[in-house]
Parts: C-alpha cells; sequence; structure tokens
C-alpha cells in the first residue's frame, strides 16, 4: 500500500471526521483492495478513476483519484 495514499486517507479521517492521526495510525490501515474503471469518452476526453479501499479501526475508507 503506498504511503502517500495512506497519508491522504488518514488526513481526510481528521479532515472530514475529526478523528486525529494518533487515533487511527497509518501502519494500521489495511487495503482491501483497488478498483480501476473508466467512464466513456465525450468532448472533454474519457475519465479514468483509481479507487483504494482501506480499513482501519473497524471503518471502512474509500479514497478516490482522478487519472488522467
Amino acid at each position: 500500500m503506498r504511503t502517500g495514499v495512506r497519508n491522504a486517507a488518514q488526513r481526510k479521517l481528521l479532515d472530514e471526521l475529526g478523528i486525529p492521526a494518533e487515533d487511527d495510525p497509518v501502519d494500521q490501515f489495511t487495503s482491501l483492495g483497488c478498483i480501476l474503471y473508466k467512464a466513456p469518452s465525450d468532448a472533454n476526453g474519457a475519465s479514468m478513476n483509481l479507487i483504494t479501499s482501506y480499513s482501519s479501526s473497524g471503518m471502512l475508507m474509500f479514497t478516490q483519484i482522478q487519472m488522467r
């Protein structure tokens, strides 16, 4: 599991749920898998996203990365 993605997920826990980093350290995150999907192309081009899921402290977290 990439450290940058884990750190981003941890930041979102604080930003969106108010859970501080010391309550949920990234070394306890467990990767559950990734999904890569593409949307049909339009005038602006195709959309491709990578969705990664993690489990930590009994919670399920998803991160989404816009890929070009």
